[in-house]
């Protein structure tokens, strides 16, 4: 499960994934490499994209936060990403 507020360009949404198989379509410029890139913060503390925070908020605000539950080995694991500018 992904969770996310005002980052890029998404206001909110949340994302709920199966645990084998998920394919993630969409018109260019819908966010779907927004998603992996929420994917990637979460497992490495940082965008792919840039190092710096700020250039990660949704137009016109000054934060963001994602949330992502996954389960590891066994191991349920819920981290939480908020970042203000």
């Amino acid at each position: 499960m992904l969770k996310v507020f005002r980052y890029r360009n998404y206001e909110q949404g949340k994302f709920e994934f199966h645990p084998r198989v998920n394919l993630i379509t969409g018109l260019n410029g819908a966010g779907k490499t927004t998603i992996l890139d929420i994917i990637y913060y979460l497992n490495n503390g940082r965008s792919y994209f840039t190092i710096q925070d700020k250039n990660l908020y949704k137009h016109g605000h000054e934060h963001f936060r994602i949330e992502g539950q996954f389960i590891s080995d066994g191991v349920e694991r819920h981290v939480k990403i908020i970042s203000e500018g």
